[in-house]
């Protein structure tokens, strides 16, 4: 029997608990015929992690239609079994940014060296938190950009401007400086999406485990440390979209300026 617990389009983000095995929704062959007689109850989780978002243009054309501009799509699946009778966990992990990987790899190593017990949805928190991680350059990056040219504005050499292939640049500077920021908001929006659903999964492992009994419960202690843990990288990216939305009006108020300087006197 297969309770189907989430399936989210928006993230691509799907988890289930099996009670009475069935079919692996990652394959049978990633389990041994030993194992599998005493899977009893497992949960399935899988999602992606993050995406590489990237906008390519088709041709030469100095001015390309919307046809021309397609977006490239990199995503980094992740897929997690987790039995609560053998308490053990399988992460597969598919594409995962170098920097990612080396994170892992750490903490596997660490975890192994201190011969510790560890949260089945530990390193659910570290490939998360990497995830989010790795845009804080370019989130600095556009931000050193944006108040650059806000800089300008106060020293009155934006509005000082003749030449409109001046203006033309600068609203294109702009433009990109929006597109940037919009792909970062969709990155955020997944790693809420994400750790929502993490968060959620956590809380049906934990009733899961109280109902079997038999030495399936989950530690307490670190159950609770895991969930602050989450709660934490929440907390950052919900502060991360209301910093982003700032961001954004004050890119399409510079836009809305320049472009009004652009008209004739």
């Amino acid at each position: 029997m297969l309770n189907l617990v989430s399936l989210d389009q928006e993230s691509g983000y799907y988890s289930s608990v099996s009670r009475k095995g069935g079919d692996s929704v990652l394959g049978k062959s990633m389990i041994s015929s030993e194992t599998r007689m005493v899977l009893l109850t497992r949960v399935d989780i899988c999602y992606n992690a993050c995406e590489r978002l990237s906008f390519n243009v088709v041709g030469d054309s100095p001015a390309p239609s919307p046809r021309d501009v397609f977006l490239d799509r990199k995503p980094f699946p992740v897929c997690f079994r987790y039995s609560l009778r053998n308490k053990k966990a399988i992460y597969l992990l598919g594409d995962a940014p170098r920097t990612t990987e080396d994170t892992v790899q750490g903490f596997s190593e660490l975890a192994q060296e201190r011969e510790e017990s560890v949260h089945p949805f530990a390193l659910h928190l570290v490939i998360v938190r990497a995830a989010i991680i790795l845009r804080d350059a370019t989130m600095m990056y556009d931000l050193k950009s944006l108040l650059l040219i806000e800089d300008s504005l106060l020293a009155g050499s934006l509005m000082a401007m003749k030449s409109l292939d001046q203006f033309r640049q600068q609203a294109q500077e702009l433009h990109e400086l929006s597109r940037s920021m919009i792909i970062s908001e969709h990155y955020n929006d997944r790693d809420l999406s994400n750790l929502r659903n993490l968060l959620r999964d956590m809380e049906r492992l934990e009733k899961e485990g109280n109902k079997l009994g038999g030495g399936c419960e989950v530690d307490f202690d670190s159950h609770e440390r895991m969930k602050d843990g989450l709660l934490c990288l929440l907390d950052f990216c919900m502060d991360r979209t209301r910093r982003l939305n700032n961001r954004k009006q004050r890119v399409q108020n510079l836009i809305g300026l320049v472009k009004l300087s652009m008209l004739p006197r």
